[in-house]
């Protein structure tokens, strides 16, 4: 399954032993500017694993213009629950530091979430990440190690849905 934080089906596919695929925090605008990148949260950098769920994704380790585009906001570590070798992408900013891809046992299932990486608009970068997450996620490789508790309700009212790890907020 391929969803946003906040989808009901989410929890009951999870509970039922499935593999998710989460893409979350993709409203904002993208952080670049006339020639140059900025986040607002002061990011210094971006860290890649060696990693399957990126696929054939070029990079070296760290940030490169190729990111520019589909970068946003990640979730701020830390990240209850995560192992750090589950943390496939992470970034640094002057407040602390954020977790662009990760995954994760939740229920009786498997998450693979990204957090502030626009994989749906249709750019070559974004789409060559997501496909390499959907055959990760498809494969005996998928073997996170961290159990993190993902809760998804919708509040009475307004039908937001207020998303939780250990009773904190992650999802807006």
């Amino acid at each position: 399954m391929i969803s946003q934080i906040g989808s009901p089906e989410v929890a009951a596919a999870l509970a039922a032993g499935k593999d998710v695929i989460l893409i979350n925090g993709v409203d904002d605008k993208p952080n670049i500017s006339l020639g140059w990148w900025h986040n607002d949260k002061q990011q210094t950098g971006t860290a890649f694993a060696k990693h399957p769920a990126l696929g054939d994704f070029p990079h070296d380790g760290y940030l490169s213009p190729l990111m520019f585009r589909i970068l946003k906001e990640g979730s701020p570590l830390p990240f209850a629950g995560m192992s750090s070798d589950d943390m496939i992408v992470v970034g640094e900013g002057g407040d602390g530091y954020f977790l662009y891809i990760g995954q994760a046992r939740s229920g009786n299932g498997r998450v693979l979430m990204t957090f502030g990486l626009d994989l749906l608009y249709g750019t070559p970068e974004g789409t060559c990440i997501l496909d390499g997450a959907i055959r990760y996620a498809c494969s005996k490789a998928f073997n996170p190690k961290g159990v993190v508790t993902l809760k998804c309700e919708t509040q009475n009212g307004g039908g937001k849905a207020v998303c939780v790890e250990d009773g904190k907020n992650i999802f807006g």
